[in-house]
């Protein structure tokens, strides 16, 4: 049993380099955004601003209409925000932007 830990655990730090590297193309992504895109976006997805803090992206980001009222905006904004964010850090990325 304590065998597959450690399998698991060198497993991890072998992908590691590969999630720094994603990690660090996010954040340049998120750079070219604009502040209420990138708030936006940070918020839904709980994004840690600071890309070197070791963390997983937690699940349960704030909802748009929790985001849309600390932020003063409709929920409807806050969902054309994100939107747009999404278009943007898709083409930034070279990911196909299928939103619909």
């Amino acid at each position: 049993m304590a065998t597959e830990g450690y399998t698991a655990l060198t497993r991890l730090h072998a992908f590691r380099p590969y999630l720094s590297e994603r990690n660090a193309r996010l954040y340049k992504a998120l750079a070219t955004l604009t502040k209420q895109e990138r708030e936006v976006v940070s918020r839904f997805f709980d994004l840690v601003e600071n890309p070197d803090i070791d963390r997983p992206n937690a699940e349960d980001g704030e909802l748009l209409t929790e985001i849309a009222k600390t932020m003063g905006i409709s929920k409807q904004r806050a969902s054309a925000v994100k939107r747009r964010a999404l278009i943007k850090l898709r083409k930034v990325l070279g990911k196909p932007c299928s939103l619909s």
